[in-house]
């Protein structure tokens, strides 16, 4: 079953004192989300989620020590969440470039059911975070492709590290034009499709 844009799932066998604290955490980071929608990330103090939340501005920070703290969970939660679904649909005989294209869709479609979101955190998550540096995303992409059954078959240099970095700075900038014209200007699936051809079956014709 497939959470709701930015819904963690609990654990299974957790304790029903890590549960509750786990759903106070998410009302916290649900209050949060909804400020920066509403009214920008700058624009939003800690004690305007503590109000918004109906808590106290200390239990905001014992969740969140700081407000970019929200930017690092909003992006892991998402990234959570198209690795579930992977794991739930991926078969044995997927390749690489498979198995990115499920992880990718599903981001997509996160951000299509989200796009208030995306373009209220987006800018706010590449200046206080690494998104492009050293991006989470790329870590987990070359997970995927270093655990798929083409892992061995790169070409010399380009390790999976490199690709998921490559492939991860390239959502990023889909994602930006995506986000900057309302209504979009392009289909978002069809641009992150002509990404995963392009780094993977070159730009050149052989």
């Amino acid at each position: 079953m497939n959470a709701e844009p930015g819904e963690q799932v609990p654990p299974a066998g957790q304790s029903r004192q890590a549960r509750k604290r786990e759903q106070r955490r998410d009302h916290v980071f649900r209050a949060a989300i909804e400020l920066f929608v509403d009214q920008g990330y700058d624009s939003t103090t800690m004690d305007d989620i503590a109000e918004r939340a109906d808590v106290a501005r200390a239990t905001v920070f014992n969740h969140y020590p700081r407000k970019a703290a929200f930017l690092e969970e909003w992006t892991l939660r998402r990234r959570q969440r198209a690795a579930r679904v992977l794991a739930e649909s991926v078969s044995g005989t997927a390749n690489a470039k498979e198995q990115l294209r499920m992880f990718f869709a599903e981001l997509v479609t996160t951000n299509e059911e989200s796009r208030a979101e995306a373009m209220a955190l987006l800018l706010p998550g590449l200046r206080a975070t690494n998104l492009i540096v050293d991006p989470a995303l790329g870590h987990a992409l070359a997970d995927v492709i270093g655990n798929s059954a083409d892992a061995g078959k790169l070409r010399p240099g380009a390790d999976p590290e490199h690709v998921g970095r490559l492939l991860a700075v390239g959502y990023f900038s889909v994602l930006y034009r995506w986000i900057s014209h309302d209504p979009p200007s392009f289909d978002f699936w069809h641009e992150i499709e002509i990404l995963l051809d392009t780094v993977f079956d070159g730009a050149l014709h052989s």
